[in-house]
This record gives structure tokens, C-alpha cells and sequence, in this order.
């Protein structure tokens, strides 16, 4: 099932998301479906500004990505070349929507500055393989973080 689809631009350049990249242990006895299927999936989560809806962060195979305009164009915030973390989670921070977290392959990292610059933040965790964060709507300094 397609959960979102919407083209961006040119005859080939369409920007899919679909529910089966993270569902495949029980039927294909990889963590991810599309580990078992052999490819690798670009976009596999994505965040939405709560204050401004057209700014929209997507976790990749390869980074950090933000669009300012509702998805018509995306620049690379995180993630240098070379070095290339499967991003699986992606919170923003609800009193400051400029502070985002996103996680994954390498750990939890941290922007205030709406993606700009990014630092580890790994303060007190001893796993490094993220699949979810979220933040306490009553008490943003408050970060769950779910691993594997």
C-alpha cells in the first residue's frame, strides 16, 4: 500500500513512500523487507513542521534532507559525502520547532538551528541502532528513543 506519493518534477523523478520498507521480519526474516529484497530503500521516514507545514524533513539511506517548500525541492542537511547513515527516526522538537532529532544506524543527532549544524547526541544511551524517537509534548526536554 502507498502511503504517500507525489511527483517532484521531470518524466522519471517521483518521490514514493510505501508502508513495506520496515514490516518484513515476520514475513521475510530480514528486519527490513526491503533488506530481503535487496535494495535500498531512499526516504524511510519522514517529519513535518508543526508550525509551518510546507518545511518537511525526510530520513534517508543516505542522511538528512529538508524541503522549505512543501516537497517541491530537498537539500541535503546531514550527512557528508562518503558517509552515508540510514536515517530511520526524525522528531521536532513542538516548542522549538528549529530543534530536530533524527536517528539511526549511528546514534541519535541533534540540530537547533533548523538543520544547519548537527551534533551527537548520545548522553546516557548504550545502543546505536535507533528505529523511533519522540518527544514529550508536555515536556520537550523529555526524548524517548526506541532501538533494536
Amino acid at each position: 500500500m502507498t502511503l504517500f506519493a507525489s511527483a517532484v518534477g521531470g518524466h522519471n523523478d517521483l518521490l514514493m513512500i510505501v508502508d513495506e520498507i520496515q514490516t518484513g521480519l515476520g514475513r521475510t526474516g530480514s528486519m527490513y523487507a526491503s533488506d530481503f529484497e535487496g535494495i535500498t530503500p531512499d526516504i524511510m521516514t519522514i517529519a513535518i513542521d508543526p508550525t509551518n507545514p510546507a518545511t518537511l524533513y525526510a530520513g534517508t539511506s543516505h542522511g538528512v534532507v529538508k524541503s522549505t517548500n512543501s516537497g517541491g525541492s530537498w537539500a541535503k542537511v546531514y550527512g557528508a559525502s562518503g558517509y552515508w547513515p540510514r536515517i530511520r527516526a526524525i522528531a521536532i522538537d513542538p516548542a522549538n520547532p528549529r530543534t530536530v532529532y533524527a536517528g539511526g544506524d549511528d546514534g541519535v543527532v541533534k540540530t537547533i538551528d533548523g538543520g544547519g549544524t548537527w551534533t551527537r547526541f548520545t548522553e546516557g544511551m548504550d545502543c546505536i541502532n535507533l528505529a523511533s524517537i519522540a518527544i514529550d509534548q508536555n515536556n520537550p526536554s523529555t526524548i524517548f528513543i526506541g532501538s533494536f
